[in-house]
């Protein structure tokens, strides 16, 4: 499943941005497979029985993640528990 999401991500790289900001359909395709890499980040973390948000934390502590607000955080924490349900 990783790769499958990553090819779907790597083909918002292979068009030029107005391109890309042109086609909703390759949009959603690329959010989509965000979507899946980070639910594959999750299930990852939660196998080395880790608590994901503080992964993500210290993950964003370290510069890994990029800044984000709090409610940026929150959208991602709660991607990650979407996936759990």
């Amino acid at each position: 499943m990783f790769w499958d999401y990553y090819r779907m991500v790597e083909e918002g790289t292979k068009v030029s941005l107005e391109d890309f900001a042109s086609n909703s359909d390759l949009k959603n395709k690329v959010k989509d497979g965000v979507k899946g890499l980070f639910q594959c980040f999750l299930k990852e973390a939660s196998w080395q029985g880790g608590n994901v948000e503080d992964l993500i934390w210290s993950f964003g502590k370290q510069g890994i993640f990029p800044p984000l607000s709090g409610s940026g955080i929150g959208g991602l924490v709660q991607l990650g528990l979407q996936g759990r349900r």
